[in-house]
């Protein structure tokens, strides 16, 4: 197992690397803020600004995205492991195989399906669709232990999963908080800190 860490461990080291050298830096000189290491720029909970400051449709959009994030793999993962391991009696292998399978579809929806859907719908349409289909999908998980109904209920979610429900009003979201004089670098820092809000909590309530 220690040399799955090691891949691990180069494999950030690689990503790390490519990051510093090869993405250029967006934000014009003359936008550029020296470092503040202030409380108030290291405050966690400095998110709470967005409702506090920003428009009633801004934080309706950020709540929205934020609660889409608790259908992320990783909030859900142990669960998944629990009922395929101790309902569907799948072995190491089938799950290893099945999280390359599934895997490699989401990788080919995200490319395929999920443009489509986002030139055919508004956000609204497109949220709406998706998050129709996660609760189908998942719902037909949990109609009964069966491997068949596991991996038909797989397709239906693959346009909406792992919080790609929440793309569209993502996108709105951020543009909203530029135009309400939110940096975009500090309203994703925020996004990013309710994500991770979610993150802890979801495991523990599912």
């Amino acid at each position: 197992i220690k040399y799955v860490y090691l891949a691990l461990s180069a494999i950030g080291a690689a990503h790390c690397l490519f990051a510093t050298m090869c993405l250029p830096e967006t934000l014009p000189l003359s936008h550029r803020k020296k470092p503040d290491l202030s409380f108030a720029t290291v405050n966690p909970l400095s998110f709470i600004r967005v409702f506090t400051e920003g428009s009633k449709t801004l934080w309706q959009f950020t709540m929205i995205t934020t609660f889409q994030m608790f259908l992320e793999g990783k909030n859900i993962s142990d669960s998944a492991q629990n009922w395929v391991r101790d309902h569907l009696k799948w072995s190491v292998t089938g799950i290893r195989n099945f999280i390359i399978i599934y895997g490699v579809l989401c990788t080919m929806s995200s490319m395929s399906l999920a443009p489509i859907l986002l030139r055919m719908f508004n956000a609204k349409d497109y949220t709406t669709l998706t998050n129709l289909l996660n609760i189908f999908a998942f719902s037909v998980r949990g109609i009964k232990a069966s491997t068949a109904l596991w991996l038909l209920a797989m397709f239906p979610m693959l346009p909406g999963v792992n919080g790609n429900c929440a793309i569209k009003l993502t996108s709105l979201a951020q543009n909203l908080a530029e135009q309400q004089g939110f940096g975009n670098g500090e309203f994703s820092a925020w996004a990013n800190n309710l994500r991770a809000l979610v993150g802890a909590a979801a495991p523990v309530l599912y």
